[in-house]
């Protein structure tokens, strides 16, 4: 293990728990399995349809002779896809580092985890940095819901150990059941033709360091299967089925009723929908970068400043694409930006008033500028 993983280790240690929290551990007694980066394990190794479909998504995200920081929260799918690509290393030529990030938000349970993943990746004989953010701290600071105070903290953490590690990309575990759960949570949440095309198997995170989903075409039941087949264990956030959790009450009640009631095939058909909303999306985007381009007057982390009279030109779809484009630029929070308030930003253009969006986010229309400002950090 590498010395920034072991100093992050002990600390998590001597830390004391915030909160207890449920935590299970699968096929605790199950030793855990070291891979041979060159042969994989010799049955599942060969003839695996995991490793087929981890194979073609390293192909389409570019992974070969890249060095890769894979982010491990130390359940199946970041588990399956850390050990997948070391058995794979060799033969792409990829160099593997773990990153796992303890959130603090459930006491023992995110100790547990942490010293998991380490473990882990000791066993594997792969890098390993591991980091500690008081989230739910951050989230009473900063004004953003939990999920995105923790989204945030994940991304900023995971492109801080990539600098570290001189990683180009880092990978995360997100698969095909999550592309269908993520699709179907932007269609009630109310989002456009942008929150249909679900998660892109790659995007650029900083000027240097990529965002790489090499399991969205995985289905959860064959990641699982081939870590039965490995003997490797993993863990189970008990919190996962807590339904007070929009994503829970999506996977754990609208899915079965959907596909028990409606449409046995809604996955297949959500995901379809997805590829042909993104080939839409993707042209749209482009004006919209164009025009967003076009109008920025002043843009800095915290101020943007536009020309009024770009917009007013341009029909209302591609003004509220423009926004969602800006949005992403700046990282400011979207969980709570939906389609009335993507329209409602878009309105704004045509008036000369002040509106407090998600996030704190404040809009001022003056003349011939709009300016949009976020809270201090």
């Amino acid at each position: 293990m590498s010395s920034a993983a072991n100093s992050s280790r002990q600390a998590s240690e001597n830390r004391q728990p915030s909160a207890p929290a449920a935590r299970q551990s699968v096929a605790e007694e199950t030793e855990f399995l070291t891979l041979d980066a060159t042969r994989g394990t010799a049955e599942a190794r060969r003839d695996s349809r995991f490793l087929e479909i981890l194979a073609g998504g390293l192909q389409q995200c570019e992974l070969k002779g890249q060095a890769v920081l894979i982010g491990v929260s130390g359940g199946a799918d970041s588990v399956a896809l850390l050990c997948g690509t070391q058995t794979l290393a060799v033969e792409y030529n990829c160099h593997v580092v773990a990153a796992h990030l303890n959130h603090s938000l459930r006491g023992d349970a995110s100790n547990e985890d942490a010293r998991f993943v380490a473990d882990l990746a000791e066993r594997l004989q792969i890098p390993c940095h591991i980091g500690h953010r008081d989230v739910s701290q951050e989230a009473d600071a900063s004004g953003v819901g939990l999920e995105e105070a923790a989204r945030r903290a994940r991304y900023e953490f995971l492109v801080e150990a990539a600098d570290r590690a001189n990683c180009s990309m880092i990978a995360t575990a997100h698969t095909a059941d999550d592309q269908v759960e993520t699709l179907l949570h932007h269609i009630v949440r109310g989002s456009g033709l942008g929150g249909l095309r679900g998660m892109p198997f790659t995007r650029p995170l900083t000027q240097n360091v990529r965002l790489v989903r090499p399991l969205l075409e995985a289905r959860r039941e064959q990641i699982e299967a081939w870590l039965t087949e490995l003997g490797q264990a993993y863990c189970v956030d008990a919190t996962n089925t807590d339904t007070r959790m929009t994503r829970n009450r999506i996977r754990h009640e609208l899915l079965p009723l959907l596909r028990s009631q409606f449409n046995s095939n809604i996955d297949g058909c959500l995901l379809k929908l997805g590829e042909q909303a993104a080939a839409a999306h993707d042209v749209i985007m482009t004006l919209a970068e164009e025009r967003l381009s076009e109008a920025l007057i002043e843009q800095t982390p915290r101020v943007v400043r536009l020309r009024r009279q770009i917009f007013l030109s341009a029909p209302e779809h591609l003004r509220r694409e423009c926004f969602v484009r800006l949005w992403c630029q700046q990282d400011w929070p979207r969980q709570a930006m939906g389609f009335r308030e993507w329209d409602r930003l878009s309105r704004l253009v045509e008036t000369s008033e002040s509106a407090t969006l998600p996030g704190r986010i404040q809009c001022h229309v003056r003349r011939e500028v709009m300016t949009l400002q976020s809270p201090d950090c």
